[in-house]
């Protein structure tokens, strides 16, 4: 008899913990995935941007040694280490004789729109990894990683609401280590809890790196018509047909390269993944989320980013040979 209730009641047991494993909650896995791979594409894009416009600059450097027969001397910027004031002059050629180009301002930002696009990563590739810890020991990693990421947000957080993020970190670390509650409600809790609380103001966060992308952007169409322009200028007064294949070939290049880059859209991309993050924030609050409105928001928002880290991939142009 007394095997038989100890039986009943394992098999009561058992039966209550199958039912918690189908009663948990979803945690959206696939969908912090995809927005921390949209987030990866944005800070590619702005990494190779930058890249490219310094390319771009030295192209066109190159393009008027060939055509005005002079040498070129380096910017004082070059002679000083890099720091927090020196980091605002980039190292530059320039034409002897010849005025050197404005320091624009992306290049003044870059270190800071830099710092923000690595804070913003840490922050959705923890979220995805909370979504995806597998065991324990991943899952306890993350929550560690989640609390930094948050924690190390201040600069981004705080300039639209002081002292937010330092309440952030406290606040995830608290309901990371909870014990007693399954793997899976586990997970949601602290999803539900960061992105609750990160939400306010995530939106006001993002706008800066969208200008930021945007600025980017502008810089290298700026660089690129200078030198379509110059081009054109150049195949006007030049008939020698080694100095004409230099100028086509080139000129072609930057045309390509100006159209890819025009293709971008930086404000909208900051735009869509702020509407992402609402819309994973009201599916989590939501008893009965729209499914199909957060996997849309999520999917306009990645489609962007991965079409900004292509465009402004684009090559630098070639001068030829």
């Amino acid at each position: 008899m007394r095997r038989s209730l100890l039986l009943l009641l394992l098999l009561l047991l058992l039966l209550l913990l199958s039912l918690a494993a189908c009663a948990a909650p979803y945690d959206y896995p696939k969908e912090t995935a995809a927005i921390s791979a949209g987030v990866d594409a944005l800070s590619s894009g702005f990494d190779a941007g930058y890249d490219g416009l310094a390319a771009d600059r030295a192209a066109m450097l190159r393009l008027a040694m060939i055509a005005e027969q002079k040498s070129f001397n380096l910017t004082d910027a070059c002679d000083k280490a890099a720091g927090k004031d020196e980091a605002e002059a980039p190292c530059l050629m320039e034409l002897q004789g010849v005025k050197p180009p404005m320091t624009t301002g992306v290049e003044k930002d870059h270190a800071k729109v830099t710092e923000a696009l690595a804070k913003l990563k840490a922050y959705a590739n923890a979220l995805a990894a909370i979504t995806n810890a597998a065991d324990r020991a991943a899952f306890d990693a993350a929550v560690h990683d989640l609390s930094g990421a948050v924690g190390g947000m201040t600069g981004v957080f705080d300039s639209v609401a002081p002292g937010a993020s330092g309440v952030l970190s406290k606040l995830v670390d608290l309901v990371g280590w909870v014990v007693g509650n399954t793997l899976d409600q586990q997970r949601y809790d602290v999803l539900v809890a960061s992105v609750a609380k990160v939400k306010p103001h995530f939106r006001a966060a993002i706008g800066p790196l969208g200008a930021g992308l945007r600025t980017l952007q502008t810089a290298r169409r700026g660089a690129l018509m200078q030198q379509i322009l110059f081009l054109g200028t150049w195949l006007e007064t030049r008939h020698g047909d080694a100095e004409t294949r230099v100028a086509v070939i080139a000129a072609q290049a930057a045309f390509a390269a100006l159209n890819t880059v025009r293709a971008a859209d930086p404000l909208a991309a900051a735009s869509d993944l702020a509407d992402a993050h609402d819309a994973l924030a009201e599916a989590l609050a939501d008893p009965k989320p729209d499914a199909g409105k957060l996997l849309a928001k999520v999917a306009a928002f990645t489609s962007k980013a991965r079409a900004l880290d292509k465009a402004f991939s684009a090559g630098a142009t070639k001068t030829g040979g």
